[in-house]
């Protein structure tokens, strides 16, 4: 449920449980159904793993009948169709505590989920070889910020062609919004000088499908090209059990700036450790970072106590203060909303926290000989905190 999900039946027999969870369900409808179905198989297969049992796991997308079925004796509300029937196929053929996935969820999800591609099977009812994929994790947060060779990496799908997406907004030279940004971040520019010399606060809000990613690009893009800033991510997801994603973004983004001026292992978890106080070294193996895959299920999600989120803060703003001592930055904080029906509390409240604490460092290093540090907030306007006040 906490990925807005049903559980539309279970049925008990002498081979055990079986239960059939449907995503994409009216009202509950998203456009990362398949992403949510496996997520909340890895967490389905965690609690039972957790109690010492055994289960496995098929996840299929595709359309299907939905609606109620039945006599006037007795009626069920259901889904039925050769989507479900290979999601039952894929179960059966699945090995103990693992989770298999057709091709459509596969390509899909493969941006975010490992993988193992396995050889293709034959299941009841198909005349030719299905193929199927084994989930094996959550990918590890990659390469995102500025690599030492100058590419611009986002913690999302690239949309503006400016970073090498497929829309050209920076074409369109009669959106006002654009012609400000542009505005903005020129150096001939007082409010752009001062957002560069002194740092500042840019918060442009709406829906993602107004081009306010778009519009981030297109500003980070100006901000690290025309002025050198170095990009620094720290976005919220809006799925249960990433709560402390923007910190991990925001480390991530800060190390891959630092390995500029300084060299530093390969392994993000390895630099972290060597980089952070002894105080905050405890909180490493909270981010999540692990990525190695050893044909055990690593989802790369970790759940974390609220008590340790204030510290957890702490330690990436040391990062983020030691970038900001040498090099000027461009702060990129997205609240993901997604299209998430019911708010997740936790994750609102950390992204609002590391906001403020990005916030409180910038201040302070105005006044400490630091370089500037731009704060762009990208946020939808449901989830503009009460008191504030639009930019």
């Amino acid at each position: 449920y906490p990925h807005e999900g049903n559980l539309n039946k279970f049925l008990v027999d002498d081979k055990g449980l079986l239960f059939l969870c449907i995503f994409g369900q009216p009202p509950l409808v998203h456009t990362d159904d398949a992403l949510r179905a496996t997520l909340s198989s890895f967490d389905m297969l965690r609690g039972v793993m957790g109690l010492g049992l055994e289960a496995r796991f098929g996840v299929t997308t595709g359309r299907c009948f939905c609606g109620v079925v039945g006599s006037n004796s007795r009626q069920e509300y259901t889904c039925l169709g050769d989507t479900v029937n290979l999601s039952a196929r894929l179960m059966a053929s699945a090995r103990k505590n693992s989770v298999l996935v057709d091709e459509a969820t596969y390509n899909l999800t493969k941006g975010t989920i490992v993988y193992e591609r396995l050889d293709p099977i034959m299941v009841k009812g198909k005349s030719n070889l299905i193929p199927i994929f084994r989930a094996l994790g959550i990918q590890k947060v990659g390469q995102i910020g500025q690599s030492r060779q100058a590419q611009l990496r986002f913690p999302w799908t690239q949309r503006c062609s400016s970073v090498g997406g497929p829309d050209p907004i920076d074409k369109l030279t009669t959106w006002g919004k654009l012609s400000w940004c542009d505005s903005l971040l020129s150096s001939e520019s007082s409010q752009g000088s001062a957002l560069v010399s002194e740092g500042g606060v840019l918060v442009i809000q709406g829906l993602a499908e107004y081009g306010t990613l778009e519009l981030c690009e297109y500003v980070v893009h100006l901000a690290v090209q025309k002025h050198g800033m170095a990009p620094v991510f720290a976005c919220s997801r809006a799925r249960p059990g990433q709560e402390v994603n923007p910190l991990k973004e925001l480390c991530a983004s800060c190390v891959e700036s630092l390995r500029h001026a300084e060299q530093l292992p390969t392994d993000l978890t390895e630099v972290l450790m060597q980089l952070v106080p002894e105080q905050f070294q405890d909180l490493v193996p909270f981010l999540g970072l692990d990525a190695e895959l050893d044909g055990t299920l690593k989802t790369g999600i970790v759940h974390v106590d609220e008590d340790k989120v204030p510290r957890m803060i702490e330690m990436a703003m040391v990062l983020l203060e030691r970038l900001a001592m040498s090099r000027p930055c461009v702060v990129v904080c997205n609240y993901a909303l997604g299209s998430n029906r019911m708010s997740l509390h936790s994750s609102r409240r950390a992204y609002w926290q590391v906001v403020e604490a990005i916030h409180q460092l910038r201040e302070r290093l105005n006044g400490q000989g630091g370089k500037p540090i731009a704060l762009v907030i990208v946020v939808p306007e449901s989830v503009i905190p009460e008191g504030s006040t639009e930019s």
